[in-house]
């Protein structure tokens, strides 16, 4: 009788490599784990499937230890990149593979259980403990600040909860079997905006936590400066991303972000999320899309109040799209006039030839001149010199093999000109 238990694990298992090297991509993975328990009792197999067909024997007394070992030196040996091994102890031996593999049916492990499955995306994860670290850190919540930081950073970060401290931008992460490194945008009370680099770890069940933050680059006003950023009333509100697409029953973190008539981010308003269709939406922008597939025009609402100004912007949300290929990328703004000095934020999107909205692509971000700089999350920074600047902002997307770019002009004039 085979002994085949398949185990449906939708945990992420990265723990540190045992052998295997490690994954650094900042691209999209597609990770499959392949779990093991037990000790043979009798002479078997195990046959993994999609694309090549991998056959490992199992011999009596071997352990799940012996089999994944081996199963390791296999795959690796067909091309396959293998992240980490991982002893998870009396849940077995576990083998975390980046590309799709399947248990076929022709296995007949001997007495050791095994089963084979897609993990969850782990930047994906990755990136939403990194939402709510920020979003705890917004709110004071001192107890979910604990649950997504070690212990040894945990005092550290307490000392920014409740300061106003915004997430305005994220890199895609670079993640390795044990750790992650996140590059990061924020927005303090003052004015000044860091880059910041934000190290993770992660335990033997993969329980993600932040265990130190690190100031890169800071601009705009110092956090120990006299000088005050002059921010008008709300003239408009943004919604980040633009257009989203998102599977049935899905989730999608939506931001906001207003601005005054100079297009400077006024801090610390106020939102109000509202779903109009297509799914439900938390107080705090985290939208569950329905199980109906389907385009929903205006399906998220965010209004911001200030005062006696109310603003409010929309977007479009695709559930259930079938998405293709990278098509093209759109930059917001395509065009901007701004003060010298005057800042935006720009936003990219990346469609499919149908307009689809890509989503989860890496946006790199460039200037033509040093002098005018953006950072790695789009926010930009006019110089000292009026003048029209074609192309002076430029996005660049890559899936895949597939790289598409787009640029945006900037005018720069000078106050009453």
């Amino acid at each position: 009788m085979r002994a085949l238990a398949v185990s449906l694990l939708l945990v992420l298992a990265t723990a540190a490599c045992a052998g295997g090297s490690s994954a650094s991509s900042t691209a999209p993975e597609i990770d499959y784990q392949v779990d093991l328990v037990g000790t043979a009792t009798a002479n078997g197999s195990l046959v993994l499937n999609s694309p090549d067909t991998l056959k490992v024997p199992v011999a009596p007394g071997q352990t799940a230890v012996d089999v994944a070992l081996a199963l390791r030196s296999q795959l690796q040996e067909k091309g396959y990149t293998v992240l980490c091994t991982l002893d998870r102890g009396n849940l077995g031996f576990s083998v975390l593979v980046q590309g799709r593999v399947q248990l076929s049916s022709d296995s007949d492990l001997g007495g050791i259980s095994g089963g084979a499955s897609q993990v969850i995306q782990r930047g994906q994860g990755i990136a939403s403990v990194i939402r709510t670290y920020f979003n705890a850190l917004a709110s004071n919540d001192a107890n979910t600040v604990h649950q997504v930081t070690a212990d040894s950073f945990y005092n550290q970060a307490g000392l920014e909860s409740g300061k106003g401290i915004r997430l305005i931008g994220m890199n895609p992460p670079s993640i390795g079997c044990y750790s992650s490194s996140v590059v990061v945008e924020v927005a303090l009370q003052s004015g000044q905006h860091d880059q910041r680099e934000l190290h993770l770890s992660s335990d033997q069940m993969a329980v993600w936590k932040v265990d130190s933050s690190t100031v890169l680059a800071s601009w705009g006003v110092k956090a120990s400066s006299n000088q005050s950023t002059s921010v008008g009333t709300l003239d408009r509100v943004a919604i980040m991303p633009t257009n989203a697409s998102v599977a049935p029953g899905g989730n999608l973190q939506f931001t906001a972000q207003g601005y005054d008539s100079n297009n400077n981010p006024i801090p610390n308003l106020p939102y109000a999320w509202t779903a109009n269709g297509g799914g439900s939406i938390t107080a705090t922008g985290l939208y569950t899309a329905s199980p109906a597939p389907g385009t929903y025009p205006n399906a998220v609402q965010v209004t911001a109040i200030q005062g006696g100004n109310v603003r409010a912007a929309f977007t479009t949300v695709v559930v259930g799209a079938n998405i293709g290929a990278l098509d093209h990328v759109v930059v917001t703004p395509s065009s901007i006039s701004l003060t010298p000095g005057g800042s935006v934020q720009f936003t990219a999107q990346g469609y499919d030839a149908n307009n689809n909205p890509i989503p989860n692509l890496p946006y790199v971000w460039t200037a033509a001149n040093s002098s005018r700089p953006v950072t790695a999350a789009g926010f930009f920074t006019a110089g000292a010199a009026s003048g029209t600047y074609p192309n002076a902002v430029q996005v660049t997307t890559v899936q895949g093999s597939i790289a598409r770019a787009a640029v945006a002009t900037v005018v720069v004039k000078a106050p009453g000109a």
